[in-house]
């Protein structure tokens, strides 16, 4: 079990990874992941900020050193990857994160970092909070997560109808990121 002072300790090492503008961003999404979870799956809590904390571990790496990863690691890269060389670090921070955090890493938490920045069907609770923690964080300022944010503030996120409207979120932060590609 992941208690709070295992993950006081991989905030502060996961910060070793990170430009101090990358943390920032890190320890917001773990902050926005405590919000969801408290609301949508308060069992998830210690997973969820697990994942906001370890979602962009590799992210500081290059493209040239992410894909040095892949081929040490024999992690297949895609076309796709190659094309847009920032969606690779999902990849490369759920092998790293279980390589090198295993205690934090369940099989939810590797799959909601694989699937962070695509949203890749078949996407569970904890990977879709991620999706939408990963936009609505508050360091954010982007038109569409500065909107996101607030849509997802306007009404309660408890019960059946917390589900229904953070799944209208979570479609409108796909409609963002479709249009933005």
């Amino acid at each position: 079990m992941i208690t709070e002072k295992d993950l006081d300790s991989l905030r502060k090492s996961v910060g070793l990874h990170m430009t101090p503008s990358r943390y920032r961003h890190t320890l917001g999404v773990e902050r926005e992941m405590r919000f969801l979870s408290s609301a949508l799956a308060p069992t998830l809590l210690p997973e969820a900020a697990a994942a906001g904390l370890l979602h962009d571990v590799t992210k500081c790496l290059s493209f040239d050193g992410q894909r040095a990863y892949c081929a040490h690691n024999g992690i297949p890269v895609t076309e796709d990857e190659t094309l847009a060389p920032a969606l690779l670090h999902a990849k490369t921070g759920a092998h790293y994160a279980c390589a090198n955090y295993p205690q934090f890493v369940t099989e939810g938490v590797y799959d909601a970092i694989l699937r962070h920045t695509t949203a890749k069907a078949p996407l569970s609770l904890l990977a879709a909070m991620l999706y939408v923690a990963d936009f609505t964080e508050e360091g954010r300022d982007y038109p569409d997560c500065v909107r996101l944010r607030a849509m997802l503030r306007e009404a309660p996120l408890s019960g059946d109808a917390g589900i229904a409207h953070f799944k209208r979120v979570l479609l409108a932060a796909l409609d963002a990121s479709l249009l933005e590609l």
